[in-house]
């Protein structure tokens, strides 16, 4: 639980590159993009932070949290309409996840 108070803090002050609208956003695709950067750091970890919206959509935040410096070193924002089965079980009562 600390570990996801503190990711959601450091995204507020972290660059991010926003996407933009995502049909159906699989957890294949959050795979392939923490296999393009470096996540051999032993300090940091992969997260994702789903946020429903009010339009059934939801904003979602993916990226490498360093918990050393408390500082997300590499991410990406993203609108999705549908998050595929997988993805979507990984959310279900769960804000943020881990991916350790």
């Amino acid at each position: 639980m600390f570990l996801e108070v503190l990711i959601a803090g450091a995204i507020l002050v972290a660059e991010l590159l926003y996407i933009g609208l995502i049909i159906l956003l699989t957890i294949g695709a959050i795979v392939d993009w923490f296999n393009g950067v470096d996540t051999s750091i032993p300090s940091e970890v992969g997260f994702t932070v789903a946020e429903a919206l009010s339009s059934g959509n939801f904003k979602v935040v993916q990226g490498v949290f360093n918990k050393n410096t408390n500082r997300v070193t590499a991410g990406r924002a993203m609108d999705v309409n549908e998050m595929d089965a997988t993805l979507g079980s990984y959310h279900r009562g769960h804000k943020v996840v881990i991916y350790d």
